[in-house]
């Protein structure tokens, strides 16, 4: 589904001779299909047991049980329901991919984008090396995420290469990368 609104805002602070300037965005609304959340929920029969799954494959019902580090399968369903009291997510062994609502999730958030603080050298220091303007800064892009999505980043990235798709999958997470967190320095100068 897609946002039921998007936007963004800026805050800039002049103090003195320091600046603050903060660039935040948002989306409200919308919906991810998490394929990534499926793929490690889901498994594959051969592999499930022993693959290294999320942490939300804990509460997934299940047919085996590690006792005395042996590898015990339990059938009966006495067995079965004694193993399974917490289980909130169905058998995770399974031949081909399942889809289901459990892997669409809230993609809402609130990002801080960019945040810049700098600090401008006195006139009286400035002039008296020839410069009539000097200011140091740092800027941190990809700050912050308040959001309640589980994925790497809610703002996930269309993915063209789908079922070998041409055409962009926006709201599905399968494989889109993160976006990086980075740091610049600056100084500028005006003579």
């Amino acid at each position: 589904m897609n946002a039921t609104h998007t936007g963004g805002f800026n805050v800039n602070v002049v103090y003195r001779n320091w600046d603050l300037g903060a660039y935040f965005n948002w989306s409200y609304g919308n919906e991810i299909y998490n394929i990534n959340r499926m793929a490690s929920l889901m498994g594959y029969k051969e592999t499930g047991v022993y693959q290294n799954h999320m942490a939300f494959m804990n509460r997934c019902y299940q047919i085996y049980d590690v006792v005395n580090n042996t590898l015990v399968r339990y059938n009966t369903p006495e067995e079965l329901n004694a193993l399974n009291t917490d289980a909130q997510y169905p058998l995770c062994y399974n031949e081909n991919g399942v889809v289901s609502d459990l892997g669409i999730e809230d993609g809402s958030y609130l990002r801080l984008g960019t945040l810049t603080l700098g600090y401008t050298l006195p006139k009286t220091l400035t002039s008296k090396l020839h410069i009539s303007n000097l200011r140091v800064y740092g800027t941190v892009y990809n700050l912050l995420t308040i959001s309640d999505y589980s994925g790497l980043d809610p703002e996930v990235s269309t993915n063209g290469n789908l079922n070998n798709a041409t055409y962009p999958t926006p709201g599905v997470d399968w494989g889109a990368y993160p976006r990086a967190r980075s740091f610049v320095v600056g100084l500028n100068v005006n003579f």
